[in-house]
């Protein structure tokens, strides 16, 4: 371990990053729209209606097969949804329409029989159509569009022009006004087999042409997303969504996806955001492991001696030397700026204290799933790093699935640990769509409040002048009842 003093001193950093990230996480916790959110999720989750987009038009873009965030989204709510109509369309990209449309078919049966193109029907009158990525034929206009995955240039085309003036527009990934950001989702899909592809200028060019025609664009905030998990589907026995605990192709899927935002670190240089909202995530993940780091022995010290190995790396030349300002990171998210160890101290110590032991080879070498690439392979980037499997590309399934990261993988301490951990990963796309489903049902209200107001005023206005002929009604009725009374009167005065 580093002696004191050192600026690379593992329980330093690590204590720092407790104290910076336990007070922005348990801050965030307390606020009133991520508890509103968290309780919406639960009721999809537990197999609940979802109200708010009767008659309403969505076209949603998803990647199922990247995170498990899109079939959930797909089955918990799209399927619950009540008497809307939704067009899916199915990203292109490193896996084909087909091939993601047959993963939904694999693990839920409610979508045994979907087709690509061809309706079916949704546990509550909502009609569900799948459209290939590339393919989208607009039939009518549309209401709403939920960015939840990448597609073509031509796709996004066809979907800003079929989208009604004022239309609800829901962005993952992007920032806080649409425009293009670093996520997948505002990229574009092309050659088969290929990842998407950046287009800054195309996408932006497309806000713009959403906001020409008044949409109301809102993006899923990180400031929400991340403090609203998905709960382990093992806590939720006796629901929808517990039952897949026991369903392998659902089940291993989170499991992977949760072990990479604990296990893997990107380079330093590169690091800041992601380290910064893992942070946020695995400490949330981890609370009570971490507040008692120090009592955990072996692990507790290879938790430092990890920290300790980011640190340096973080200051070799690869990374631009020290000190690394560009690699430090906090600004940005309206926090205090911190450096690259400090931002990644979280999820290095977690990972050792669900038992993962980080793999170490050879400096500078690059790590896949199966190993070590060979020596002639060796990318600036990784030098100074310790011989170590920090990190591997988000394309890299294989690494992601097995947890190649540590010794023993998925099968190992660490992948069993992550199992039975009380929350896995954001719900980021189920959130983006329940956000988009609530601006509707906004629009719905206003209209309806504007209409009755408009309404009660016409009747209000009727019921003035009826009272006012019924008035004289009655003056009428009583006067002719003293008159018939007068005229009796003179009658018996004449007998």
């Amino acid at each position: 371990m580093a002696s004191k003093g050192d600026d690379c001193n593992g329980e330093q950093l690590f204590n720092k990053a407790m104290a910076h990230f336990g007070g922005i996480v348990e801050k965030k916790l307390q606020n009133s729209e991520i508890k509103t959110m968290k309780k919406k999720l639960q009721k999809a989750l537990e197999g609940k209606q979802i109200h708010g987009g009767s008659g309403k038009r969505f076209i949603v873009t998803s990647d199922p097969m990247e995170e498990f965030d899109d079939i959930v989204m797909i089955r918990f709510v799209i399927y619950q949804m009540v008497g809307a109509s939704v067009t899916i369309i199915l990203s292109g990209g490193v896996e084909s329409p087909a091939k993601r449309l047959d993963n939904v078919k694999s693990i839920f049966t409610e979508f045994r029989e979907a087709t690509m193109r061809k309706a079916i029907t949704g546990q509550h009158g909502t009609e569900i159509t799948f459209v290939p990525d590339g393919e989208f034929a607009p039939e009518g206009q549309y209401d709403a569009f939920v960015n939840c995955g990448p597609s073509t240039a031509e796709t996004l085309d066809k979907i800003v022009s079929s989208l009604k003036d004022r239309a609800t527009v829901i962005t993952v990934g992007a920032k806080n006004d649409g425009t293009a950001d670093a996520g997948v989702n505002q990229k574009f899909t092309g050659v088969f087999g290929e990842a998407p592809e950046t287009n800054e200028e195309k996408w932006n060019s497309a806000i713009a042409a959403m906001r020409a025609k008044r949409c109301k664009i809102k993006n899923l905030s990180v400031g929400l997303s991340r403090y609203v998990l998905f709960p382990n589907p093992r806590r939720m026995q006796g629901t929808p969504y517990g039952a897949l605990a026991s369903q392998a192709a659902f089940f291993d899927e989170a499991v992977g996806t949760t072990g990479m935002f604990l296990c893997s670190r990107p380079p330093p240089k590169f690091g800041g955001r992601v380290n910064f909202g893992n942070s946020c995530v695995d400490y949330q993940l981890c609370t009570d492991l971490l507040k008692n780091a120090s009592s955990q022995g072996k692990r507790f010290e290879e938790g430092i001696k990890n920290i300790e190995a980011y640190c340096s790396y973080s200051k070799h030349e690869s990374q631009g030397g020290n000190p690394t300002t560009f690699a430090s990171y906090g600004p940005a998210e309206g926090a205090e700026e911190q450096p690259p160890a400090v931002l990644a101290a979280i999820p290095l110590m977690c990972t050792a204290l669900l038992g993962g032991v980080r793999k170490q080879g050879k400096e500078g070498r690059v790590w896949k799933h199966f190993g070590q690439l060979p020596a002639h392979i060796m990318p600036p980037i990784f030098g100074g790093n310790g011989g170590y499997f920090f990190g591997s590309a988000p394309d890299d399934r294989d690494s992601k699935m097995n947890h190649s990261w540590v010794e023993g993988g998925v099968k190992g301490p660490f992948g069993e640990a992550v199992k039975d951990l009380p929350f896995f990963t954001p719900a980021y796309d189920p959130l983006a769509l329940l956000m988009a489903i609530e601006e509707e049902d906004e629009v719905g209200k206003h209209f309806s409040d504007q209409s009755r107001s408009l309404l009660n005023a016409r009747r209000g206005g009727r019921r003035r002048k009826s009272r006012k002929k019924t008035k004289k009604k009655r003056k009428s009725k009583k006067g002719g009842k003293r008159k018939t009374e007068k005229k009796k009167r003179r009658s018996r005065r004449k007998r």
